[in-house]
């Protein structure tokens, strides 16, 4: 409760000043939080809990005051958000879309929100994709046999076995969610063939995605030599130096994406 009157308290403060200098009106304020802890399925994670996180938008005469907004959106959109309230040219190669846009009943918003985790660190190593549509959350392993971050810290701790979920541990290589009826994700329903459809389609559209972006993990070769640089130490940078990563050339090509 401390945090929060905090954070009501500063954000009270901002919104004072701004009213004594008389530019509240005009003023675009979108806040966002972080994830919080790293905790298992949390950030860093393709669940709910690594890449959701709260956004509330204030413009005067732009959004209208308590309105809740269910429509899938992104920090991608806050950039795009912020030119068209400038009156600037948006650059075509943007991903996000102006929050702007919501207002119009007759815009079509976008249908998924995709996500990724490729982790940062050889404990991190953790390769996984995500996509969501206003209902259901596909999540595709592409690394059989390594743990989603944060697990691996947790394995020499004290905390008893008997209380770890198995799938915390050892995610199958497909977990599909229905968000409405499992907010929390409990109940996979990759295998199970009432879902085999819901599950097809967002594997297809996900997959498209990927090669939209040309992503370099779907070349198999790149996924092997990612895993053993990750597990390699002599390729982390080390701390003080300007040693870098050598091999980004492997995985970046911006001019070969469509967006």
């Amino acid at each position: 409760l401390n945090c929060m009157n905090r954070l009501d308290e500063g954000i009270g403060m901002v919104l004072e000043v701004l009213d004594e200098m008389e530019l509240r009106e005009n003023t675009f304020i979108i806040y966002i939080s972080d994830h919080g802890a790293d905790f298992p399925r949390g950030k860093t994670s393709c669940y709910e809990g690594g890449v959701k996180v709260p956004m509330i938008v204030s413009f005067p005469g732009v959004f209208p005051e308590g309105k809740v907004e269910s429509s899938l959106v992104s920090t991608l959109d806050i950039l795009p958000s912020f030119l068209k309230a400038a009156g600037m040219a948006m650059p075509s190669e943007l991903p996000g879309r102006p929050l702007q846009d919501l207002l119009n009943p007759k815009t079509t918003w976008r249908k998924y929100i995709h996500t990724f985790n490729t982790g940062s660190s050889a404990h991190l190593l953790n390769l996984a994709f995500g996509i969501r549509d206003e209902r259901y959350r596909l999540i595709y392993h592409a690394i059989p046999g390594t743990n989603p971050a944060p697990i691996s810290r947790y394995n020499n701790s004290r905390v008893p076995e008997s209380l770890w979920l198995s799938g915390y541990v050892n995610p199958p290589e497909f977990e599909l969610f229905d968000l409405d009826n499992d907010p929390y994700e409990f109940t996979n329903l990759a295998e199970n063939p009432k879902y085999a459809e819901i599950r097809a389609r967002l594997f297809q559209a996900m997959q498209d995605f990927r090669k939209e972006i040309n992503d370099p993990f779907l070349d198999p070769a790149n996924v092997t030599f990612y895993i053993e640089e990750m597990r390699n130490p002599a390729r982390h940078p080390q701390k003080g130096t300007d040693e870098s990563w050598g091999h980004l050339e492997k995985f970046y090509h911006p001019e070969n994406a469509t967006r």
